[in-house]
């Protein structure tokens, strides 16, 4: 799931090849369904307890970073479906923090350490107490509650799209003595 170390990237496929093109009532579920996504992942993306260090204007990027786009091509190889991402990056901080130290103060301050600065961190972030990633929770969810409906949902405009806008075709019997032909209803070709 994790794309870059720490990168949080989550892809839905479908195997579907309509003379290449998606229709935009059709491309409208996907879209639809990026932003239910993207909701959810916010939703359950909250309630961070933030240390007093933690700078004011960094609490919630995380939450921000959600992102999702619409795939519809890749490689010259087309291919339909939705990234999912948080690209949240360790931010510069400035000033200094009194360290704790097995739950005691220590007495003495000590300047932010800003060597990790740029790196993708939400694919490590795990509540207190669960051993579980928080990403993956989220992608669990959006599998469990968002996915079935996308499908059925993007299966049923498939189906009432399925004559519009494309080539048809008036097929003659070319050898009398051959009375079965395979018509691929994905192409629109004869065998």
């Amino acid at each position: 799931m994790a794309e870059a170390p720490g990168k949080f990237s989550m892809s839905i496929s479908f195997p579907i090849d309509l003379d290449k093109v998606l229709l935009d009532a059709e491309v409208a579920v996907l879209d639809r369904f990026g932003a239910d996504a993207i909701h959810l992942a916010q939703q359950q993306w909250r309630g961070w307890k933030y240390s007093g260090n933690y700078p004011e204007e960094q609490k919630g990027t995380s939450n921000a970073a959600w992102a999702w786009e619409t795939r519809v091509q890749n490689n010259e190889e087309y291919e339909r479906g939705i990234t999912i991402t948080n690209n949240a990056t360790i931010q510069r901080r400035g000033g200094t923090y009194e360290p704790v130290y097995w739950g005691r103060k220590s007495g003495k301050r000590i300047p932010y350490s800003n060597n990790r600065v740029g790196e993708y961190y939400a694919a490590y972030v795990t509540r207190s107490g669960s051993s579980k990633p928080e990403g993956e929770i989220v992608w669990e969810m959006i599998s469990e509650e968002l996915v079935p409906a996308l499908q059925q949902d993007l299966m049923q405009e498939l189906m009432d799209n399925f004559y519009k806008h494309r080539e048809t075709q008036t097929l003659i019997e070319d050898d009398p003595s051959v009375t079965l032909h395979d018509f691929d209803i994905m192409s629109g070709e004869t065998t």
